[in-house]
């Protein structure tokens, strides 16, 4: 922050837009996925988040990053961690929820270690500057790319085999029907999107306890450092609390 002269609040933004972008592209994203697959959307999602990470460096202002860091790396993380999620429930079925409670503490061992890698090498290893770090963290995104390769597609088991021979049984009798003008791309996303999940009591409260504690949840990460000032927290020692949370999160499965 104080490389590049700006207020808390209006850094602080910046990672406010990006996990807002994130997950407000949720539904996209998961259209993208029933579309094309957990491991397509994963690499392409990769790719965007490097990208946004790697423009930012050639810093122009803040609303460059707000758009770089925020939106376009925004769009590619809800890219990155949808299929991530999603891909757990198609591989396990037996303890399917530990499963996917070791694939979300991935995220707490990126707190703790990044938290630690990143304080060095801002504000420790004084030879690199800012542009350089972001450099660092668009090649660690773009290692996504080998974590989606990682998605393969499951073989198909006999009843699947039959029903998807039937449904091309069918195809082929409507083949002669006149066909219907083919939709857009648009019009293929609108048509997944079923909005009378909203109707769903259990499905509406959970979707308002996130919204109301997403409200809160970055806020320490981005004032962590203030509160460890406030405190008397040597320099040194002020990225633990970063840490700690990261410690947190990986023993909460």
């Amino acid at each position: 922050m104080k490389q590049l002269s700006l207020s808390r609040a209006s850094v602080s933004a910046i990672f406010g837009i990006l996990p807002a972008v994130t997950l407000g592209a949720g539904p996209i994203a998961t259209v993208l996925t029933n579309m094309y697959g957990c491991r397509l959307v994963a690499i392409i999602g990769a790719c965007v988040a490097s990208l946004g990470f790697f423009l930012s460096r050639w810093w122009a202002n803040i609303w460059f990053s707000y758009i770089t860091n925020g939106v376009i790396g925004g769009i590619g993380f809800a890219l990155m961690y949808l299929p991530a999620i999603v891909s757990v429930n198609l591989y396990f079925e037996k303890k399917s929820a530990f499963a996917l409670g070791i694939a979300v503490c991935g995220s707490g061992v990126g707190t703790f270690v990044l938290s630690y890698i990143m304080d060095a090498v801002v504000n420790i290893w004084s030879w690199l500057s800012y542009p350089s770090a972001l450099l660092i963290e668009a090649a660690i995104i773009l290692f996504g790319i080998v974590c989606g390769f990682l998605m393969t597609p499951l073989t198909q088991e006999p009843s699947e085999q039959r029903r998807l021979q039937r449904q091309a049984e069918k195809n082929l009798i409507s083949s002669n029907v006149p066909n219907s003008p083919s939709k857009s791309f648009f019009g293929q996303i609108i048509e997944q999107i079923d909005l009378n999940l909203v109707k769903n009591t259990a499905f509406t409260l959970f979707s308002v306890s996130n919204f109301l504690a997403s409200l809160g949840f970055n806020v320490i990460y981005n004032f962590a450092d203030d509160l460890a000032n406030d405190s008397k927290v040597i320099k040194e020692h002020r990225t633990y609390i970063v840490m700690s949370i990261g410690l947190s999160n990986i023993l909460q499965i």
